[in-house]
C-alpha cells in the first residue's frame, strides 16, 4: 500500500460533460492507487460516475450553482490540497464563470491548480462552431495564461500534443459467453441475430436556443433506425440515453431503451454488443467501445446544404431513397462532428493525423449507401471485423507507452511548483519517441 502523499482536489462542475468527468474518474482512481487522498467538487447529475470508486465526493445541485465560488474556497481551506485539477479545462471554466466568478477564485489561494485541456487549446482555438451559425466564444485566455501545465489526454488528442500527454483508455473486464447470451436474451436477441448499441447524452435532446439543432436532434434518430431496418429483421437496436425515442422505423421488437446505467453494467451491455454506433467521435462511449474490441461507426456529416441538389453534388452520386425520404426533416444541413451541436472546426484541428480515426469506421450520415453497406459488413463480415480489430489491438499497444494520467498529473504538479520528480522522468518527457 502506497503511503499517503496528500489531497488532490478535482473540479467537475458541469451537469452534461459526462465525458470529462469521466477523465476525472479515472484520475482520481489512479491518484487513489498512487497514495494521494483524492476528493471531489462536482454536479451532481454526475454523482453516478463516482459511485464506488473511493473519491470523497461533494455534489452540488443545479440550485446551489451560484455558490460554486464560495464552496470552492471552504473546500480548499478545509482541505489544503496540494493541487486542484479542472476537469476538464473548459467545462469547468464555464460553470465558475456563470456562478460570477473570475480566474482569482483558483489562484488566490496559492495552492497550484492544473487542469485536463481535453481540446488542447493550442490547436482548437478560441472559440467553438455551434449549429451551423457562427462560433461560441469560450472567453477562457485569461485562465489559460496562468494553466501553462495542463494534462492533454489521448486518444481525445493526438499522442503527438506535447508535454502533459497521457493515456485514456477504460480497461474492462471480459465478459463469459453464458453471461453474453443471457443479457442478449432478455432483449429477445436471439442466434444470429444482430446487436447494435447506440448510446445518447442529455445535451443531445435539447433544448436548444437554436430552431436548426432542435430540428435535426428530433431528425436524425428517424434515419438512423430507417437505416438499420433496411437492414432485414434480425438487427436490433439498443439504446441507452436518458429518453427513448418515439416514431422509429425499427418496431418494439427490435428497438430496446435503457436509462443510463453503472459503469459495471455498460461494460457488460457494450461486451454483449456487435457494433457501436455513434454521433460523438469523440465521447467517452466510443473510446470505450474501441478497447472493448467492438467494431464502432461513427457518423457525422462535414456538408453544408440546404436544397436535395447541393446534397447530392455533396455525396457525388444518387442520393440514398432513404436519404431522399428524409430530406425535408434534415435540410437544411450544417456541419457537425458532434451532433446536434456542431463543433466540427473546433474539433478537426486535434483529429487531424490522428491515429484513434484507424480504429473504427467513420462515415458520412448522409452518405446513405456507405452507412447501410459498412455497417452490413460490420456485422455480418468475420474478416472486415478481424480487421478492424487488429488496427484497435495496434493502436492500445502503442496508446500503453504513454504515461498514466496520475504520471502526467504529478509531471504538471512537479513543474508547477519547482519540487523534485518522486518518478521516473522518462516517463513524462515530452520528446519521448512513440
Amino acid at each position: 500500500m502506497p503511503a499517503e502523499r496528500g489531497s488532490v482536489l478535482l473540479l467537475a462542475p458541469t451537469p452534461k460533460g459526462w465525458g470529462e468527468t469521466a477523465f476525472a474518474v479515472h484520475l482520481g482512481k489512479e491518484l487513489l492507487e498512487s497514495g494521494w487522498k483524492v476528493e471531489a467538487l462536482i454536479h451532481d447529475s454526475t454523482a453516478q460516475l463516482f459511485h464506488g470508486g473511493g473519491i470523497a465526493v461533494t455534489p452540488l445541485p443545479e440550485a446551489m450553482m451560484p455558490f460554486l465560488e464560495l464552496m470552492l474556497d471552504e473546500k480548499i481551506k478545509k482541505s489544503r490540497p496540494a493541487a486542484v485539477v479542472l476537469c476538464d479545462i473548459v467545462t469547468s471554466i464555464r460553470a465558475l464563470k456563470r456562478a460570477g466568478a473570475g480566474p482569482d477564485a483558483l489562484f488566490r489561494s496559492g495552492v497550484p491548480v492544473t487542469g485536463i485541456d481535453t481540446w488542447n487549446s493550442a490547436v482548437s482555438g478560441p472559440s467553438m462552431d455551434m449549429f451551423g451559425t457562427g462560433a461560441d466564444a469560450l472567453d477562457a485566455e485569461a485562465w489559460l495564461e496562468k494553466l501553462p501545465h495542463r494534462l492533454k489526454p489521448v486518444p481525445f488528442l493526438n499522442w503527438n500534443a506535447g508535454s502533459g500527454v497521457c493515456r485514456f483508455f477504460p480497461q474492462g473486464v471480459p465478459l463469459s459467453s453464458a453471461v453474453r447470451r443471457h443479457i442478449r436474451r432478455e432483449f429477445g436477441i436471439g442466434y444470429g441475430e444482430k446487436l447494435v448499441l447506440f448510446c445518447t447524452s442529455a445535451w443531445q435532446y435539447g433544448p436548444y436556443r437554436n430552431r436548426d439543432g432542435e430540428r435535426l436532434a428530433a431528425a436524425v434518430p428517424p434515419l438512423i433506425s430507417k437505416y438499420l431496418s433496411s437492414l432485414g429483421p434480425s438487427v436490433h437496436l439498443v439504446h441507452i440515453g436518458p429518453t427513448r425515442y418515439d416514431g422509429l422505423a425499427l418496431g418494439a421488437d427490435r428497438y430496446h431503451w435503457m436509462p443510463p446505467q453503472g459503469a459495471d453494467i455498460f461494460e457488460m451491455l457494450m461486451r454483449s454488443a456487435d457494433l457501436f454506433l455513434s454521433l460523438n467521435i469523440s465521447g467517452v462511449t466510443t473510446i470505450r467501445a474501441v478497447a472493448a474490441g467492438l467494431p464502432v461507426v461513427v457518423l457525422g456529416n462535414s456538408c453544408q446544404a440546404r436544397t436535395l441538389d447541393e446534397l447530392g453534388e455533396f455525396v457525388g452520386g444518387p442520393l440514398h431513397p432513404i436519404v431522399q425520404e428524409s430530406a425535408s426533416a434534415l435540410l437544411p444541413l450544417y456541419p457537425f462532428t458532434l451532433w446536434p451541436l456542431g463543433l466540427q472546426s473546433f474539433l478537426e484541428p486535434t483529429l487531424k493525423e490522428n491515429p484513434f480515426l484507424e480504429t473504427l469506421r467513420r462515415i458520412e450520415l448522409l452518405d446513405g449507401v456507405q452507412v447501410v453497406e459498412t455497417i452490413r459488413e460490420l456485422l455480418f463480415s468475420q474478416a472486415a471485423v478481424y480487421k478492424l480489430r487488429r488496427r484497435q489491438a495496434d493502436f492500445k499497444k502503442r496508446l500503453m507507452e504513454l504515461p498514466t494520467p496520475s504520471t502526467a498529473f504529478e509531471a504538471a504538479l512537479s513543474r508547477i511548483t519547482g519540487s523534485p520528480l518522486t518518478y521516473e522522468t522518462a516517463q513524462c518527457s515530452p520528446d519521448r519517441s512513440l
